[in-house]
């Protein structure tokens, strides 16, 4: 049976694209911030101004990566919260992706264009010219692996280009 070492009320229901959980952080939405938990006790490390229902948040090494709902990807740092870039992004962009150095966002339901920018500087690497039906994209053998119905296809995440399918 599992022990309860802490507990912190988010005044929100929780839902698993809120939470990344590292050996040296929790980190969770909390209204309007997403707030670093210390795994341990559960103190406040750290908190940054994200907007409301964050539709997506990764852990990428020592970044986190949020994607605020109406139009912001926000690159963190992980240790502290600073903010190191942000980027515009269109509205009903749901999905988010990193593999070799370059986060992908878009592509939800066909509504947006997907985006690829470099992790380091937030610099805009490429935009996809149509929107892309797809499946949440995941990061796989130094790629995108992208998928609709019956058809699945890596991309390079440097050129966009399809690699395999």
């Amino acid at each position: 049976m599992a022990t309860e070492l802490w507990e912190r009320v988010l005044h929100q229901r929780g839902a698993a694209t809120k939470v990344a959980v590292t050996d040296e952080s929790v980190l969770v939405h909390e209204r309007t911030r997403l707030v670093c938990l210390d795994p341990a006790d559960g103190a406040l490390k750290w908190e940054a101004r994200v907007g409301h229902w964050p539709d997506a948040l990764l852990v990428v090494g020592p970044r986190v990566l949020v994607l605020a709902p109406g139009g912001a990807l926000h690159c963190l740092s992980r240790s502290t919260g600073a903010t190191h870039w942000r980027a515009e992004m269109p509205p009903w962009t749901r999905h988010l992706a990193v593999a070799n150095g370059v986060s992908l966002a878009g592509g939800w339901r066909g509504y947006t264009a997907q985006r690829a920018f470099d992790l380091a500087d937030g610099r805009l690497r490429r935009q996809f010219p149509n929107p892309v039906l797809t499946h949440r994209p995941v990061a796989w053998a130094g790629g995108f692996l992208l998928g609709n119905g019956t058809r699945a296809w890596l991309i390079d995440p440097l050129t966009g280009r399809e690699q395999q399918s």
